[in-house]
């Protein structure tokens, strides 16, 4: 991919620039721009022109703290720094050196350092520029670089500038990268940082995404996630990268994305869009300060059974191409099932009758407000982000306030303990009566940031991966000295008053697996049999017929269609039978087709089964994904983790294609999550990972691996060519593996 003669010098400015920063004390000079630009003569960036390179530079120079010396001027008084910090003595004996080396020494043809010498020396007051200043590094004409020293605190260094922390949310723009066709444009994207290194004369990190790939940015590059609201339908609004909804804007202002815009209106980074198919209307717009330090729970522990909420539901008319926007009702929360809540209304309707159990998504629930009614009678002082500001605010004020953010539909509530009103960053508090006692409290509980518990679980996983999760496992105490000699290593560690958390999280993988079992009743297994991995095995059935289209796989994938309507909603199921009975009447048709091959008249016969069954293939792919839209690709978060989940899995996966031995075996097997790990051919120093939960068993005294869905594949670069690909893949992805099962290593025989 070609690229614009300002592509290349970006690209060539920010290299220069990490190249300065890390060999040059940050300091960008005409000779180095020179010397890299000579060096990448025959790459892309190379090609650049040098004024705009230096333009773009100049541009960048005060965001990245960058020194800058391109003119005689700014080389004079860059040397004139580096004189100011010497002594007379000194700079006598400089001036010697360079008279007793005659017309050899090329410091005596040197004209900004004799200068500024001769100045130093003379009778002339010392400029006030000159005091306070740091000296800078300046080499002369086709002298080597010095060294790097300690490239370990170097990294460190450039981590303390750029004022980030592993773990950290962060966002990074598009950029041009090698690859093994060519120079390739990588889009932008986000993720939480993991770690940081150095490689070719530059800062490199490495940016874990939302679902597990990661990318290798600069370090330069990154900056703070920013972050958008996105609000379906007047509904609860919803924290989204700003990333993802500068995409959603601009793909909808495309000629591909526009034949499903009805109506858009937008001014900078908000947006209104109308969409014509069952998203209906989406507003999105920046996230206010209060808005990005609020906590976003998952959406399956943003409600508790029987909670109450206001159910703002929508219906779609496909006829109509348009979405409305149902009358909002009271409700009560009946459980969580895994992508939606279930939950029963109130009131009952004008026929006098409950609108019953209903499923809906989170974006269509908010919790239930306080009313006026709920306000305190006394005056209440204002906090805003925990700092007092107003005191003596009536309650009537207050009351306005509740009937503004309801008719708002705005999210609040009402704290029990002392029945302030909480909004935001804002809490009313209502004070207490003059001589009113303070409340008995014991010693206060220690507070943990949300970023804390998140990198104590991430640390959490890693002890796991290296005692409990390792072969052979090993029994370990996480003691803070334990937990010390398991942490050294890693770029920035965990702080020591973060121990207690990571035990607290160590613990907690162990009770949550038994509050579940002590809370389950008897003759109940412990999960489910699974819908998505049904559907997973479906889709992928859908998948395997390829060109052919033979008949019995038209009938599996039927079956296959079959075994998904148990846990289907009645409008989806009654899809999936219709997709049914269309693939066995497109079997039919293949029978008959290819009982007259070779009779006269069968070409139109062959085309007209084939047409039907890439219908029938198509409308099973669609009900498919009206069932379960993850089922074309199996997220790492679907992954079942535990001993119950793996088994119920497996079970679903195979309820089709298995045989009564794999059945029967996947009841008495051992669940296990295996790693089959290979090389590539050409220099062998690529990883190709195969992720698979499922469960070890013998059938006929050979040891298989049953899985319970289609294998996750992510692709590295080996970290050590010493050992081989299982090794790697247990230092690469071991950290990040959170399993209540062991985890298997295997290096395919084969390569």
């Amino acid at each position: 991919m070609a690229l614009t003669q300002t592509d290349r010098a970006q690209h060539m400015a920010q290299q220069i620039i990490g190249f300065a920063r890390l060999h040059n004390h940050g300091v960008v000079t005409n000779v180095l721009v020179e010397e890299l630009m000579s060096r990448d003569a025959d790459t892309e960036q190379g090609k650049a022109h040098p004024v705009t390179v230096r333009r773009i530079i100049r541009q960048q120079a005060v965001r990245e703290s960058v020194r800058v010396i391109f003119t005689r001027d700014e080389r004079y008084w860059a040397i004139r720094e580096q004189l100011h910090r010497k002594s007379p003595a000194e700079i006598d004996a400089l001036a010697d050196s360079i008279a007793g080396g005659g017309d050899r020494d090329p410091r005596g043809w040197d004209r900004e350092l004799v200068d500024a010498i001769s100045a130093y020396r003379s009778n002339r007051p010392t400029p006030a520029r000159l005091y306070g200043c740091k000296p800078v590094a300046i080499r002369l004409w086709r002298t080597p670089a010095p060294a790097i020293v300690d490239k370990a605190q170097a990294i460190r260094a450039a981590v303390d500038a750029s004022g980030l922390s592993l773990g950290d949310p962060v966002q990074f723009p598009g950029r041009v990268v090698e690859t093994d066709e060519g120079r390739e444009f990588v889009p932008g994207a986000y993720g939480h940082l993991r770690d940081v290194w150095a490689s070719d004369g530059q800062i490199v990190a490495s940016v874990e995404g939302p679902e597990g790939e990661r990318a290798t940015p600069l370090l330069s590059d990154l900056r703070p996630l920013r972050w958008h609201m996105r609000t379906m339908n007047g509904g609860t609004p919803e924290r989204i990268p700003t990333l993802d909804a500068l995409r959603e804007i601009n793909n909808a202002m495309t000629d591909e994305g526009r034949k499903g815009v009805q109506e858009m209106s937008a001014s900078g980074s908000e947006a209104r869009i109308v969409y014509r198919g069952a998203r209906g209307e989406v507003w999105l717009r920046p996230a206010t300060a209060a808005e990005i330090a609020m906590e976003q729970k998952p959406e399956g522990e943003r409600y508790a059974e029987g909670d109450r909420v206001i159910v703002r539901g929508t219906f779609y008319r496909p006829q109509e191409g348009r979405t409305y926007v149902l009358d909002e009702y009271v409700g009560t929360v009946v459980n969580w099932t895994g992508f939606c809540f279930n939950v029963r209304a109130v009131e009952p309707d004008e026929d006098g009758t409950t609108y019953g159990v209903r499923p809906r998504r989170v974006r269509e629930l908010r919790p239930v407000p306080p009313t006026v009614d709920d306000v305190a009678d006394a005056p209440h002082d204002l906090y805003l982000n925990g700092e007092l500001r107003h005191q003596g605010v009536t309650a009537e004020r207050v009351r306005k306030i509740v009937r503004n953010l309801r008719g708002k539909r705005a999210v609040f509530y009402q704290d029990p303990a002392d029945r302030a009103i909480v909004s935001q960053n804002a809490r009313y508090v209502p004070q207490r009566p003059t001589g009113d006692p303070e409340p008995a409290t014991g010693p206060a509980p220690q507070v943990w940031s949300e970023e804390d518990r998140k990198r104590a679980r991430g640390f959490a996983a890693k002890w796991r991966s290296e005692t409990v999760c390792a072969e052979p496992p090993v029994e370990a105490e996480p003691t803070d000295e334990a937990l010390a000699r398991c942490f050294e290593h890693t770029v920035r560690p965990i702080r020591a008053e973060l121990y207690p958390l990571v035990r607290a999280e160590l613990a907690g993988w162990d009770a949550r697996i038994a509050a579940e079992d002590a809370a389950r009743p008897e003759n109940i297994p412990a999960v489910s049999p699974a819908p998505l991995f049904t559907a997973l095995a479906a889709y992928e059935a859908a998948n395997d017929i390829g060109m052919a289209q033979a008949p019995e796989d038209m009938e599996r994938l039927a079956r296959h269609l079959l075994s998904m309507g148990p846990g289907a909603p009645s409008p989806e199921r009654r899809a999936l039978v219709t997709a049914h009975y269309a693939l066995e009447g497109a079997a039919e048709s293949l029978r008959a087709a290819a009982e007259r091959r070779g009779k006269p008249g069968q070409l139109p016969v062959v085309n007209a089964a084939r047409d039907q069954a890439d219908e029938a293939i198509g409308a099973a792919r669609e009900a498919i994904l009206g069932v379960q839209p993850h089922a074309a690709r199996i997220r790492p978060t679907d992954v079942p983790a535990s001993v119950d989940t793996i088994r119920a899995a497996a079970r679903a996966y195979l309820s089709v294609t298995g045989t009564p031995e794999e059945l029967a075996a996947i009841e008495t097997g051992t669940p296990t999550v295996q790693v089959w790990c290979s090389s590539d051919k050409q220099s062998g120093w690529t990883v190709t990972a195969h992720l698979t939960a499922g469960v070890s068993a013998e059938l006929d005294g050979t040891p298989v691996h049953i899985p319970a869905h289609p294998p996750i594949l992510r692709t590295f670069r080996k970290r050590d060519g010493r050992v081989g690909a299982d090794e790697n893949a247990r230092k690469h992805l071991g950290s990040r593996l959170r399993f209540n099962v062991p985890v298997e290593y295997v290096e395919d025989s084969r390569v």
